[in-house]
């Protein structure tokens, strides 16, 4: 065999070497960042969401808000029904009487149904907001509560907001009302307890 054959070998490693060591071609590098690309968009859009994202979402408008807001009054008022069910089989009908044709109810087991209204209704939207930010009827409307910096409220935020949105809107509404001079579209109870209220995209 001839020198140039003993060196075809050679020249064909080479060549091999060389096509393993070419970096890709651009348009090769383009297309996998694009492929890349939706992969990072999908993370940030799952339920622990970067605040730079959260941040986008538009501030949810007062017909929403009090649309969700019925709903949760019908949920709630059932919870309510419930309780006085419930509490009028432990105490039994003594507690009521009959007074010139008016059904009167003992003040102080009065007094104590309140307070377990009070307790109940708390308590729904305070485990609602801290667990996912959505109430039932927020997730009908697609809005959510949240903390100003995208996360989930804290029990303590969740309860000042709580208390606080009771005379926004027992006070002719004008705490809602509002959130069309404020300059981020927030209502009072938001500014107080460092909240918002997010509009949600359609899936």
């Amino acid at each position: 065999r001839s020198a140039a054959d003993a060196v075809n070998p050679s020249l064909e490693a080479s060549g091999s070497a060389s096509c393993l060591a070419r970096p890709p071609h651009p348009a090769h590098q383009t297309a996998t960042h694009a492929v890349q690309a939706p992969t990072v968009i999908l993370r940030k859009a799952m339920p622990n969401q970067p605040e730079q994202v959260i941040e986008s979402l538009p501030t949810a408008g007062l017909i929403r808000r009090l649309a969700a807001l019925l709903y949760d009054a019908f949920l709630v008022l059932a919870i309510w029904i419930g309780l006085g069910f419930v509490a009028q089989l432990i105490v039994g009908a003594g507690t009521n009487q009959v007074i010139d044709g008016r059904v009167e109810t003992d003040p102080v087991f009065g007094l104590l149904l309140f307070a377990l209204m009070c307790a109940s209704a708390a308590a729904f939207y305070v485990w609602f907001w801290t667990r996912g930010g959505q109430t039932l009827g927020m997730v009908a409307w697609r809005i959510r509560a949240q903390s100003r910096d995208g996360n989930l409220m804290t029990v303590r935020q969740a309860l000042l907001r709580f208390l606080c949105a009771w005379p926004a809107f027992f006070l002719f509404g004008l705490g809602y009302l509002w959130l069309y001079f404020d300059p981020e579209g927030d209502a009072v109870h938001d500014r107080l307890s460092r909240t918002r209220v997010v509009l949600l995209p359609r899936r």
